[in-house]
């Protein structure tokens, strides 16, 4: 007889890949933190220089850390 599991994935497989947005982030120096709100959640990443940007808007080159 075959285990209870047998044929049942064991989770959500990884794929190994990061999110682009939030590597490049990393990247450029910047560290990330997710924001919560009623819309949902939003990754910003902020500099050491106090700016922060959306993670999408930074990858997209639509704001700039400096």
């Amino acid at each position: 007889m075959a285990p209870a599991a047998a044929g049942r994935p064991a989770g959500p497989a990884a794929i190994g890949m990061p999110n682009p947005a939030s590597a490049n982030c990393a990247q450029r120096g910047g560290t990330l933190q997710i924001v919560s709100s009623a819309a949902g959640q939003a990754g910003t990443c902020s500099f050491p220089n106090g700016k922060q940007c959306e993670e999408w808007a930074l990858l997209r080159g639509e704001c700039s850390p400096d």
